[in-house]
């Protein structure tokens, strides 16, 4: 079998950045290296609408939590961008997501080509978050313990594209 290598990178949050802490980890960014399209994946979480904050975020303002909600999609956007001008993808998030919520720096991994990159992004999450990735996309819940928090959202966003 053939075998392919993804860039990767974690997303993190840190809650102040006069006195950094632990960061809490919020998910994962996959970009294969394709040469004919832009392709990625992020995995993450965020704090669930109209529900109590997730414990591990202590307090978070109205500020901080505008910054956890809709990260995922957003860097997906800028991630795109980077990869339609020809620039690098983790150079370009690293500049842009660099305050509250981050991207660290990329880690290369080699997987089989046939295995699907939501298979990869979920394994990389898993062992990141230190649980699984729990979503609410109809046909992936297996049984109760697989839903999704009372505080945190799934966060899935995949694309590919022609460039």
């Amino acid at each position: 079998m053939s075998r392919m290598s993804i860039r990767w990178a974690r997303v993190e949050y840190q809650r102040d950045l006069q006195k950094p802490g632990h960061p809490i980890p919020l998910g994962v960014v996959l970009l294969p290296e394709l040469n004919d399209r832009s392709s990625g994946i992020v995995l993450g979480r965020e704090p669930k609408r109209d529900a109590a904050i997730p414990p591990e975020l202590g307090y978070v303002g109205p500020l901080g939590l505008s910054q956890l909600r809709g990260w995922a999609p957003a860097i997906v956007r800028d991630a795109q961008e980077a990869q339609k001008n020809k620039i690098d993808p983790f150079a370009y998030l690293a500049a842009r997501w660099r305050w509250n919520v981050y991207v660290t720096d990329p880690e290369q991994i080699d997987v089989e080509s046939s295995e699907p990159l939501l298979n990869v992004a979920m394994r990389l999450f898993e062992n990141y978050v230190k649980e699984p990735f729990r979503t609410a996309v109809a046909g992936r819940v297996r049984d109760e313990s697989d839903r999704v928090s009372d505080t945190w959202s799934p966060a899935e966003v995949e694309y590919a594209t022609q460039l």
